[in-house]
């Protein structure tokens, strides 16, 4: 049975984060952090969610985003 999706505030900052498996490295080469940052870019746009920072590492990514609703956030 699934868990019930997490209640998302409006107009929160929130700290998402993401990491390779076992730690794994998921930026590879140097363009990958530029294509990121690309990527993070588009959606940004597209979504609305407004992106107070972010620390790419090799094996793993933060974000510190502020969505206007909460549900903008998934």
């Amino acid at each position: 049975m699934p868990r019930e999706a997490r209640k998302l505030a409006d107009d929160a900052i929130y700290h998402v984060l993401n990491r390779g498996n076992c730690r794994m490295r998921i930026f590879r080469r140097a363009g990958d952090f530029g294509a990121f940052i690309k990527l993070l870019e588009e959606g940004r746009k597209r979504s609305g969610v407004r992106v107070l920072g972010y620390c790419l590492m090799h094996n793993h990514w933060h974000l510190v985003v502020w969505p206007r609703r909460g549900r903008d956030l998934s």
